[in-house]
């Protein structure tokens, strides 16, 4: 992970690891962490995400 402000582009999956990762930013991970509880998106699984 990493610092930046993030432009809102990052790719996620549940319960499978992407292919090709590229790091990510905080930013990203807290944006996809507040859309998981606000939308009760993949609660209870395992995320991977990555920046495109």
């Amino acid at each position: 992970m990493r610092e930046g402000l993030s432009e809102g582009a990052y790719r996620h999956r549940p319960e499978q690891l992407l292919e090709d990762l590229r790091g990510v930013l905080y930013d990203d991970v807290a944006h996809l962490l507040l859309r998981c509880l606000h939308e009760r998106l993949d609660v209870g699984e395992r995320v991977s995400i990555s920046n495109p």
